[in-house]
């Protein structure tokens, strides 16, 4: 079970076997630690300056120093240099590690500033929903009249993959089956463009960020090329969280697909990143996404129209293929 409490943390890229030099030390550590046990709900308070200026030189020269290659900042340097470095080193370095790290350090410069920050609609799509992405490769297969789609998670490129599988698999199936079982979430905006390949535009999810980073907006589905009209199945169990979560309401909602399986772990938050170097970084709970109608994802899940509770999982798509009434296809919901 996560907790909102541990809203901020250092977290490694490396083996667990690899022992990489320490960013920070174990009380940088507990420091953080106390300023994410003591913030509330959303939203991490402000703590005296004196807890976080080592921090934030620290952090900061090891981003923008080791990471990106650019010139370290300067200690003591305020929040508009510290942002102003941030945006030259993400404008040098293109849309890679840098600007990718940029957005994030801006919300997280806000954060412990108790400053006002706004991100772009652009910065706030790259947003991980739920960390950050691991491998996404989409497997597609043929199983008779069923066309079997395989999501384990929602990188970049997760949308373009499932594209393309859809429009080279062979005519003549009745059914997609979806499997979302282990999928832990990823990007924000692949969540909107995987949904808009099979439902026309229109309401999509709430994201609900702390006051001092964004307010809750609706974020709606755009319009695709594409409008894939083959009845859709998606499985779910309570491995499948957070962006895919939200991705099976959408669909669900929407009257799109018929969602079989389990209830959904309940986790709706999204966290930003702050990479130290290229193998550490710090992770924070800045927002929660809920569905349209308004109703949180987080601790509830998402309930399947058909549930396998007595279903073995190695029989899940076999069940689905036979046993789950296909969808009405949404047309202007």
């Amino acid at each position: 079970m996560r907790s909102y409490a541990a809203a901020l943390l250092l977290v490694s890229a490396a083996p667990l076997h690899a022992a990489p030099e320490a960013v920070l030390s174990p009380e940088d550590r507990a420091a953080i630690m106390a300023m994410a046990n003591q913030a509330e709900r959303f939203a991490l308070s402000s703590p005296p300056r004196e807890q976080i200026d080592a921090l934030l030189d620290q952090a900061f020269a090891e981003a923008v120093g080791a990471a990106w290659s650019c010139r370290p900042v300067k200690a003591g340097a305020d929040r508009t240099t510290r942002l102003a470095q941030l945006e030259s080193c993400a404008a040098k370095s293109g849309a890679g590690e840098a600007g990718f790290a940029a957005r994030f350090n801006k919300a997280f410069l806000a954060r412990l500033d108790g400053e006002s920050a706004v991100l772009a609609e652009t910065d706030f799509a790259a947003m991980p929903a739920d960390g950050e992405p691991g491998d996404a490769s989409i497997k597609a297969q043929i199983q008779g009249s069923t066309l079997l789609i395989s999501m384990p998670g929602l990188s970049q490129q997760t949308e373009a993959q499932l594209g393309t599988e859809l429009s080279r698999a062979p005519s003549g199936h009745q059914r997609i089956i979806l499997d979302l079982r282990g999928n832990q979430g990823g990007l924000l905006d692949q969540i909107t463009r995987i949904a808009a390949l099979f439902v026309p535009p229109g309401p999509g999810f709430i994201v609900q960020g702390p006051h001092d980073v964004r307010e809750a907006q609706l974020v709606p589905l755009a319009s695709s090329a594409h409008d894939y009209k083959t009845p859709l199945i998606v499985l779910v169990d309570s491995t499948t969280a957070s962006g895919a979560e939200m991705l099976a309401s959408i669909l669900q909602e929407r009257g799109r697909a018929t969602i079989a399986g389990t209830r959904t772990e309940g986790h709706g938050t999204i966290h930003t990143l702050l990479n130290l170097r290229r193998d550490r970084y710090l992770k924070l709970v800045t927002g929660q996404m809920l569905r349209a109608s308004g109703n949180p994802i987080q601790t509830t899940g998402i309930n399947p129209d058909v549930s396998f509770t007595n279903v073995a999982p190695a029989q899940w798509v076999e069940a689905a293929a036979k046993e789950v009434p296909l969808p009405v296809r949404a047309t202007n919901r």
